[in-house]
């Protein structure tokens, strides 16, 4: 039933997301490359705009005006969740790497032509070279990354106990 496949899906999702961060806790990683860490600014400058857009304001303003920032403070926040989005790319392509986990050209045309009507695309070549593949391929490698760490995961008895409870209700 919906109830059970949305409790599972959300259980799934913590359980791929805490062995993630497990994975990432307990990882050393090196300091990102700089071009890494500006693309991950430059993704957050551009989210602010299209923010920024639904307010009808530019950039500054909406920081100042909406999140009640400084602008200083919005560009030092940015370059550290850049940073701290790299380096867990990186460990998301040091696991993939490990784990020989690799995405192919097929599914990048599944994925793109599955989700190119709920991003408002006309074609999936259209989505891809928008969205651009590099990113596609990311997104797909960190999907295959956490379900790998997810089916890896020791999952406690109480945890599996809730989940068994909740599936028995209906």
């Amino acid at each position: 039933n919906l109830l059970e496949e949305q409790v599972q899906s959300s259980f799934d999702q913590t359980v791929q997301s805490t062995a993630f961060q497990n994975v990432f806790a307990a990882s050393t990683v090196s300091e990102p490359p700089q071009d890494m860490i500006d693309y991950y600014v430059e993704q957050t400058m551009l989210n602010a705009d299209t923010y920024a857009g639904y307010y009808g304001l530019e950039r500054e303003a909406f920081i100042t005006e909406q999140l009640q920032m400084t602008m200083e403070d919005f560009e030092a926040q940015a370059q550290e969740m850049a940073i701290e989005a790299s380096k867990q790319e990186l460990v998301v392509r040091a696991i993939a790497k490990k784990e020989k986990l690799t995405v192919k050209s097929d599914e990048i045309n599944t994925f793109a032509t599955e989700n190119m009507t709920m991003y408002g695309y006309e074609s999936a070549e259209a989505m891809i070279e928008e969205i651009g593949e590099s990113e596609i391929v990311y997104y797909l490698l960190n999907t295959k990354v956490l379900e790998f760490l997810a089916e890896n995961a020791v999952v406690t008895e109480e945890e599996q106990r809730i989940l068994d409870g909740v599936a028995e209700v209906d």
